[in-house]
């Protein structure tokens, strides 16, 4: 759910998500994570507020890119 609310740029849904627990670092069968998604957009205020949550900046997908690489 976090990865669709950030994937469909829905920042209030990724809000209430993180502060019901949702895991910041899951990734799906690629590697990628709520982070990667939000860095490729680029959306600067998911990508803030995941990295306050947590976030792992340098998790990588399965092609090896980092979030920095997705901006």
């Amino acid at each position: 759910p976090l990865m669709v609310a950030v994937r469909e740029n829905l920042p209030q849904y990724a809000r209430a998500l993180l502060a019901s627990g949702a895991d910041v670092d899951r990734a799906d069968r690629r590697a990628w994570t709520a982070l990667h998604f939000a860095a490729n957009g680029p959306n600067f205020e998911l990508c803030a507020l995941l990295l306050a949550h947590g976030a792992s900046a340098a998790r990588q997908t399965s092609g090896g890119n980092n979030a920095l690489h997705l901006l």
